[in-house]
C-alpha cells in the first residue's frame, strides 16, 4: 500500500478469547468519510520499537470474513511527518 498518512488511533476491543484486545487504526482526515479508513485495523498490537519520530507496531490482520477469514502478521513503521499546510503563503 505504501505510505499513507493519518492519525493513529489505538482503543480496547472486547474479545472472546481474552478481557480485551489493543486495537490499532490508521485514519486519514484529508480524505472523504468513506476513504478515511483504508488500512485495515492491526489487532493484538505491540510495541516493537521507539525512537525520537518514529516507532514500529506489530499486529494481525483480518482479511476475508466468516468461514473465509484469514489473518496476517503486520508490521507499520509510524514516522512523524510534518505537515505541509501549517507553512505560511
Amino acid at each position: 500500500m505504501g505510505q499513507v498518512c493519518g492519525k493513529l488511533i489505538t482503543h480496547s476491543a472486547p474479545s472472546r478469547f481474552s478481557r480485551a484486545v489493543l486495537v490499532a487504526t490508521l485514519v486519514d482526515t484529508r480524505r472523504s468519510e468513506e476513504e478515511r479508513y483504508r488500512v485495515p485495523p492491526l489487532y493484538c498490537v505491540e510495541l516493537l520499537a521507539i525512537a525520537t519520530l518514529a516507532f514500529r507496531l506489530r499486529g494481525f490482520e483480518v482479511l476475508g470474513r466468516g468461514d473465509d477469514a484469514q489473518v496476517v502478521l503486520q508490521e507499520w513503521l509510524c514516522a512523524y511527518a510534518a505537515d505541509d499546510r501549517s507553512s505560511s503563503g
